[in-house]
């Protein structure tokens, strides 16, 4: 009888190194829909802001220039808007920070959130009240996202 022996050290090596090869090109797709989905993000905080802003009286296109304007600060700003609202320390509801995005914008206030500062007076203006230690903790790393 014949043995016939298919997985041998060369052939291990072989779809060892195929296998290597490929895992960067499987991970692109991932990588897009990263993209698309912060794009979604960005485009959903947008539009409720600029609703906001229509429905206190202003034209939709200076609404919308506004909004424009407020949230195309850094490419990190929409993450670290999802990180205020997602903190489980901080507690501030999606549409609270929309409502404040919306003050922000009509009144043209800038919104650096690179800035510890500035990221503690967006939340305090939120919440209405001094922060703890453990918000504040909360807030140090959102900035460093």
């Amino acid at each position: 009888m014949i043995q016939i022996k298919i997985f041998t050290q060369q052939s291990i090596l072989v779809i060892l190194l195929v296998s290597n090869a490929m895992s960067p090109l499987l991970a692109l797709p991932q990588k897009s829909n990263q993209i698309i989905k912060r794009n979604q993000q960005v485009s959903n905080i947008s539009q409720k802001v600029t609703s906001i802003l229509v429905e206190k009286g202003l034209d939709h296109n200076i609404a919308l220039q506004k909004t424009n304007t407020l949230l195309n600060v850094n490419k990190n700003t929409i993450e670290r808007l999802h990180s205020l609202y997602q903190s489980s320390e901080l507690f501030i509801s999606q549409e609270e920070l929309v409502e404040e995005l919306a003050k922000y914008a009509l009144y043209e206030k800038k919104l650096n959130l690179n800035s510890y500062s500035s990221l503690i007076g967006l939340t305090q203006s939120i919440l209405s009240r001094p922060l703890s230690d453990k918000e504040l903790h909360s807030l140090q790393g959102i900035t460093s996202i």
